[in-house]
């Protein structure tokens, strides 16, 4: 069974902090954070997760890591915007009270200990260790490293989470996970035929198929990979029954009247989505008829 990347499992155990679900901790709501934005691009650099308390001014940016592998470049930027926040202000991903005392954090998480990296060090970084025991269940989370400004925050840890569930299907998938990406994908496409949105853009598809759409920031490149998917199943898999206006750039679902035609587009569909199940999305292509 195919899952996520432990990339976006990361994802999807931060952005829980901040959202109040059943089964799982949210001690930054409790704090009066939310989330800002996600995969946001701002001039100095891109956090994967900003959340924000308006009424204190602050904003903690998440660097999410599934490895030991911390780029120098990377860091380098996110001590800049740390010296000098109001980066975040203007390129509007934040909006506060007071925005000259508007101050951030930045925090690397991770299911390693990154607390003793050479960078990490150097940059006086924060660090956050998701100790996992298994893929679906989470010891604890710990700051390891850093003291936050905020001097509330650091009370919030470590978080106990041996009894919860981690909340993966808050963020269900980036544009990294090509065989969810895609699923998500096929079964909107089986959606929009059945209520006969025989035309949209890829846009449109998506803000129907990840639930956070509206929160992400960094659109074109989801954007792109679905237009890159839609290509791919154009060509084989879902050959005669996709195609793209060149003019408008939007996609049409082509099926014939009758019930008997609609089942076989759902058919194929659904073939597709069993076979991403165990199969890699390149092997799937090369399997599916023309």
């Amino acid at each position: 069974m195919v899952e996520l990347s432990d990339h976006t499992k990361l994802m999807n155990i931060i952005i829980g902090l901040c959202h109040d679900i059943p089964h799982w901790p949210n001690p930054f709501t409790q704090k009066n954070y939310k989330i800002s934005q996600i995969e946001a691009k701002i001039p100095e650099s891109n956090p994967d997760i900003i959340i924000s308390n308006t009424s204190t001014n602050h904003s903690i940016l998440f660097e999410c890591k599934s490895s030991h592998n911390v780029k120098e470049k990377q860091i380098e930027k996110y001590a800049k915007v740390r010296k000098d926040p109001s980066v975040v202000i203007q390129s509007g991903k934040v909006k506060v009270v007071h925005k000259r005392q508007y101050s951030v954090d930045i925090a690397y998480c991770s299911f390693e200990d990154l607390s003793s990296n050479e960078l990490i060090c150097k940059h006086d970084m924060h660090c956050i260790h998701i100790e996992r025991i298994t893929n679906a269940k989470i010891n604890s989370i710990h700051l390891t490293r850093g003291i936050f400004s905020k001097n509330g925050l650091n009370a919030v840890f470590p978080i106990d989470t041996k009894t919860s569930k981690p909340p993966y299907f808050l963020y269900p998938f980036d544009e990294n996970d090509i065989e969810l990406f895609t699923k998500e994908m096929l079964n909107q496409l089986q959606k929009f035929a059945l209520t006969n949105k025989n035309s949209f853009t890829t846009p449109e598809l998506l803000s129907k198929t990840h639930p956070l759409w509206h929160r992400i920031d960094d659109k074109k490149k989801f954007e792109k990979k679905a237009s890159s998917i839609l290509s791919d199943l154009q060509k084989k898999g879902l050959k005669n029954y996709l195609e793209r206006s060149k003019a408008s750039g939007k996609w049409s679902i082509t099926i014939k009247q009758g019930n008997r035609s609609f089942q076989a587009f759902q058919e194929k569909c659904m073939k597709l989505i069993n076979k991403l199940d165990y199969k890699s999305y390149q092997d799937v292509l090369a399997l599916s008829e023309s």
